[in-house]
């Protein structure tokens, strides 16, 4: 059985590979994405990594598509995707106000549970749910999908919710009690806390976010990407999601 499921994922690779070169010649393309630890990261050699960033160089490599890959603030990056051809962002959540927007290659991984955490420290804050959490002040990345997700959910900037260029940011202000929640995968949180005179254990998980347990985490392509180079860019995603073979993040 083992050795049938081994020659079916040979299978499709070969067919794949076969249709990677009836497509087109080498194409230059544009990657953009964020800091977001453990997924994306810039090393000390200033050069971007992570287990998505890992993923994305795999297919792109495969798909015999020649790249740049540059890494910045989260209103940046989606903004040069949306205004650029040939550009594309990773690692970005599937939404509704999105769909629109991009073309999209999914999934690129699972999606990633997103809590309010507060400091433990702050026995006056208590929220069970997102409207209660309207009490307090959160503090959001610029124009990510859980600032969407708050404001159509009753939040109000300079009220209720506080807006950052990244997660840093938020987290210094909230050492400094200038705000009452951040936003964090737990992991995202752990590594973000290294190297800062805080530990995970002085925060407390409030409230998930509901959006980000459905939600499909994505690479998405300006609208005038040529169909025929997105298309490459899928299968070979599926490929790899379909052997799942680990990559190397660094």
């Amino acid at each position: 059985m083992l050795g049938f499921v081994v020659l079916m994922r040979l299978s499709v690779y070969f067919l794949l590979l076969v249709l990677n070169t009836t497509l087109y010649a080498k194409e230059q393309l544009s990657i953009v994405t964020e800091e977001w630890a453990p997924y994306s990261v810039t090393n000390a050699n200033h050069k971007v990594v992570g287990t998505a960033t890992a993923k994305v160089r795999w297919v792109l490599e495969q798909a015999e598509i020649d790249y740049t890959l540059n890494s910045y603030p989260w209103a940046r990056a989606i903004q040069l995707v949306q205004q650029n051809p040939n550009t594309m962002i990773y690692s970005i959540y599937r939404t509704k106000a999105r769909e629109t927007q991009f073309k999209w290659v999914c999934p690129l991984f699972e999606p990633v549970p997103l809590f309010l955490y507060k400091l433990k420290s702050r026995s006056d804050i208590t929220a069970k749910n997102i409207e209660q959490a309207k009490d307090f002040l959160l503090s959001v990345t610029r124009d990510d999908m859980v600032n969407d997700y708050l404001i159509e959910a009753g939040f109000e900037i300079g009220r209720n919710l506080d807006i950052s260029p990244n997660g840093q940011t938020s987290l210094k202000k909230l050492f400094a009690n200038r705000i009452d929640f951040v936003i964090y995968s737990e992991k995202t949180l752990i590594s973000e806390l290294k190297g800062l005179n805080f530990s995970y254990g002085s925060f407390e998980k409030v409230v998930e976010i509901p959006l980000a347990q459905t939600a499909q985490i994505c690479m998405a392509f300006n609208q005038d990407t040529d169909d025929a180079l997105v298309f490459k860019v899928q299968q070979m995603l599926d490929l790899l999601n379909l052997i799942k073979e680990p990559i190397a993040s660094h």
